[in-house]
């Protein structure tokens, strides 16, 4: 989960960072997941447009895609932004 809403990282286990053939081929089968598994995104009801991430500033060499953003972080609810 990011905290704008869930969202999958993916990084290689040796640290090495994921390169941008690599990144489209990871955005290409996210899409095909959500699409597959009909994810929409609660907030507008439509189907689901995973985005890039830049997870690389936490996470050296990673990248992440949010699958739909649900809400701003600042509007969620109190217990979320706590986790």
């Amino acid at each position: 989960m990011s905290e704008y809403g869930p969202a999958v990282f993916i990084s290689h286990s040796d640290g090495a960072p994921i390169s941008q053939a690599e990144q489209e081929t990871i955005k290409m089968l996210i899409q095909r997941f959500v699409t597959e598994l009909k994810v929409v995104a609660p907030m507008d009801d439509e189907p689901s447009e995973p985005e890039f991430y830049d997870y690389d500033g936490y996470e050296t060499g990673a990248v992440g895609f949010v699958l739909y953003s649900d809400h701003a972080f600042g509007e969620a609810l109190t217990s979320f932004r706590r986790t």
